[in-house]
């Protein structure tokens, strides 16, 4: 089990999408995409919906301390932190849960 890291916080459109979509079949049993953003890919979720994916996109500024306790540090122009996950696979679906729920 383990998180696929992106840092998209310095990216423009599309390259955020484009770097998404591209690690999205990469996702084997237990991993997930932890992704900062420098904004809310809204776009993005369709897309997501479609494939049968679960997401949550919290702002970095309303995380809770136990949140970014479990967290790296976010990079300087990050201002979401985004999770995505294939919620038929328990073992990142109960990860991603427990974060989101810190």
């Amino acid at each position: 089990m383990s998180a696929i890291l992106l840092d998209l916080s310095e990216l423009e459109p599309p390259q955020p999408w484009e770097r998404i979509v591209e690690q999205l079949p990469r996702l084997n049993q237990g991993d997930w995409l932890q992704v900062w953003h420098h904004r809310e890919p809204r776009p993005l979720w369709a897309l997501l919906n479609r494939l049968g994916l679960s997401y949550c996109c919290l702002e970095i500024a309303r995380l809770s301390s136990a949140q970014q306790d479990h967290l790296p540090c976010p990079p300087p122009l990050a201002q979401y932190w985004i999770l995505i996950w294939n919620p038929h696979d328990q073992p990142s679906s109960q990860t991603c849960q427990k974060l989101i729920e810190l």
